[in-house]
């Protein structure tokens, strides 16, 4: 009954706003500049009765989601696997109007994965995880970077949906990468935070490699974001000798 209520009072704002924009756009008194806002205003209201959607149909799904079944052993555990996971959650999302892709990027010798959930009014959300390639046992390069793959698939697929946790064992051994799987470091905070950086390396108080070692306890950072790092360590000048 809410939900209907929501949706009703939802199409008649829409349709108010609607007919405000198309009488400003045959008024001959309304300048461009008004009408420009009126749209950016329409767009706002829209995507935020997205986001909205969005944040009502994942509620839905997580009370209708079934607990993920673990089928796959590992050495001293069991485990949901990838395929298992998509089984069960893939007609409750859709139920409710959502999806699920993923992205893959490589940089260097780290592996990205980021999962995006979105749903059919438009609104999406997402998460990332990086990690070096799975190179346990005799896997050749193309198949530890497609285990990796898989692996953060699953985990980050698992994080997005708020899954159980009790599902996510660290089944790494002989499964998934050996080292832990850290999540990317966004751009946009490393750039916020790099005067922060550049003043504890130029001030002597830790090298660029400090800083990168410090930073990788919590955060995969990309070989860009290293570079950027090292070039603010100050230039050693060259030695001269006095005769």
């Amino acid at each position: 009954m809410n939900t209907e209520i929501q949706t009703i009072e939802s199409n008649d704002a829409q349709s108010t706003m609607m007919a405000l924009i198309s009488k400003a756009a045959t008024s001959d008194s309304i300048d461009a500049d008004k009408l420009e806002k009126l749209l950016a205003v329409q767009e706002r209201w829209e995507a935020n009765q997205a986001k909205k959607a969005y944040g009502r149909a994942m509620a839905d799904f997580r009370a209708s989601v079934g607990r993920i079944k673990k089928t796959r052993q590992a050495h001293n555990s069991q485990y949901a696997g990838l395929a298992e996971t998509i089984d069960a959650v893939k007609n409750v999302l859709a139920e409710n109007g959502l999806s699920h892709s993923w992205r893959t990027e490589q940089d260097g010798n780290a592996v990205s994965v980021t999962c995006i959930i979105s749903h059919v009014d438009g609104h999406s959300e997402k998460t990332s995880l990086a990690s070096s390639p799975d190179t346990s046992g005799s896997k050749n390069s193309i198949q530890a970077i497609g285990s990796a793959v898989s692996y953060l698939q699953r985990y980050t697929l698992f994080s997005i949906l708020g899954l159980a946790s009790g599902d996510q064992d660290d089944d790494g051994a002989g499964t998934g990468p050996s080292e832990k799987v850290q999540p990317a470091m966004d751009m946009q905070r490393f750039n916020n935070n790099i005067e922060q950086y550049e003043h504890l390396i130029t001030s002597g108080q830790h090298s660029a490699e400090d800083v990168i070692r410090q930073l990788q306890t919590r955060y995969t950072l990309s070989a860009e974001q290293k570079a950027k790092l090292k070039y603010l360590e100050p230039k050693k000048q060259g030695k001269t000798n006095d005769y």
